[in-house]
């Protein structure tokens, strides 16, 4: 029912007069007038050429043998700058190096005067081989024979002695440096008397000594022969010689006579 009322409501309105049609045409026409009219504004203006005569563009095509030279100059001015600096630089002198001097030859030192060509120097390990162990204590005055005191470069001497305590042979003590009297007298006893102590030692490389052992003294209980012993790590002992070739771990006599004078060696 409704929808029949809408539909003779609007078949009921007359169509819009002419004269509203014809003015709505008019002003679609000129909205797109103006549009077109600010588009042709907005536009930029093409410059046209200035009148006048043309000049035609010519080209010269060279060949390529007449084009290639053209750089040539460039290298032909680096040449000739390089070579008038090398022309213009100053000489350089040749420096030749003096002659080496041969250095001269060492001057042999005076034994006699030179006290320290004498001191070998040690490591720590030929120390601790160097010190002397405490080795048997044999009877008091035992082996007191006679030793020869410079063996020289011939064969040396063996002791008649009763030797080291272990049956080998004992030869004559042949000293490189012997012992001053401080180093003796520092382990003297404190209530040493005069007399001589008396040890057998094992060499070893080195000038040294080692494995030094007790065989006399002049009294017993004076401690002399202990005295030589403990001071035997700084003996420097020249090992025996036999046929010229030294006997290196051959023992020797040491014998140390205590006067009130100081220590002597025999």
């Amino acid at each position: 029912m409704a929808t029949q009322v809408i539909q003779q409501r609007f078949s009921a309105q007359s169509p819009p007069p002419l004269s509203r049609r014809l003015t709505t045409l008019v002003l679609v026409v000129a909205i797109h007038v103006l549009i077109l009219w600010l588009l042709l504004r907005i536009a930029p203006t093409m410059m046209s050429p200035p009148p006048g005569e043309k000049s035609p563009l010519v080209v010269d095509m060279l060949p390529a043998d007449r084009v290639a030279p053209a750089a040539a100059p460039a290298k032909q001015v680096q040449r000739k700058a390089a070579a008038g600096s090398a022309a213009t630089a100053p000489p350089t002198a040749t420096v030749t190096p003096p002659p080496e001097v041969p250095p001269p030859p060492p001057v042999p030192a005076d034994r006699s005067s030179d006290v320290w060509s004498k001191v070998i120097p040690m490591t720590g390990r030929e120390f601790a081989r160097a010190a002397i162990t405490p080795g048997t204590r044999s009877a008091e005055g035992v082996g007191t024979g006679s030793a020869t005191g410079d063996s020289g470069d011939g064969d040396a001497e063996a002791d008649t002695g009763g030797g080291s305590g272990g049956g080998e042979r004992l030869y004559a003590a042949d000293w490189y440096r012997r012992p001053t009297h401080t180093e003796l007298a520092t382990y003297l006893p404190r209530r040493a008397q005069q007399g001589w102590g008396e040890v057998a030692c094992r060499t070893i490389p080195n000038n040294q000594v080692t494995d030094c052992r007790e065989i006399g003294q002049s009294a017993r209980g004076s401690g002399l022969a202990g005295a030589v012993r403990q001071a035997a790590w700084q003996f420097r002992i020249l090992p025996p010689r036999v046929g010229g070739r030294p006997l290196i771990g051959s023992w020797v006599r040491i014998r140390i006579t205590y006067t009130d004078a100081g220590a002597a060696v025999e």
